[in-house]
């Protein structure tokens, strides 16, 4: 066999093994879209059941408010081995640090008691820093050292609170179709 029939096998062995790839990628992220979609309608009727739990006289009609469009955020932790992920609703804030109270706890001595927090206004979400050693805002090539100010969040930004690396997929979930 000659060398331009060995390089021509190469390459089809290499385009078959780029289109499994992508096919395998394909479906992962299809999954845990699902995921997300699944977490999220659970943190909507987790709402609704609390509401009607703290209001007996809540009614069916008053599901406006709980059932409706709202902006959630699935974060996924990239830095660790486990690639754990988990969905919030931004429109009750998402906080980051070491103290109990925090939604996403972490371990470290960079990181503050409330070291950061994601919140919505007016259908945007922002990321505000109130540590003493900042947290930095990830977004394609340019990277920006939030330290106790406000910076607008974008899907598929990184934010780095000590040495953990945060990805941030934002997205629409209707919850009047459940």
């Amino acid at each position: 066999m000659d060398l331009t029939g060995i390089v021509i096998i190469v390459f089809i062995i290499a385009a078959v093994a780029g289109t499994i790839t992508s096919v395998v990628l394909y479906y992962v992220r299809k999954e845990e879209k699902i995921r997300c979609y699944q977490a999220a309608a659970n943190i909507v009727k987790e709402k609704y059941l609390r509401q009607s739990l703290k209001n007996p006289n809540f009614h069916v009609g008053d599901t406006s408010s709980i059932y409706d469009v709202r902006m959630m955020a699935y974060i996924k932790n990239i830095s660790s081995k486990q690639k754990k992920g988990y969905v919030f609703d931004v429109g009750d804030g998402v906080s980051f640090g070491r103290k109990g109270n925090c939604n996403i706890l972490l371990n470290e001595s960079t990181v503050s008691g409330m070291h950061c927090m994601l919140f919505l206004d007016h259908d945007r979400v922002y990321l505000s820093d109130s540590s003493a050693n900042g947290t930095e805002l990830k977004r394609g090539l340019s990277r920006v050292n939030v330290h106790s100010c406000v910076y607008e969040v974008l899907s598929g930004d990184k934010i780095i609170v000590g040495s953990t690396v945060f990805r941030v997929t934002l997205f629409h979930f209707d919850g009047r179709v459940m």
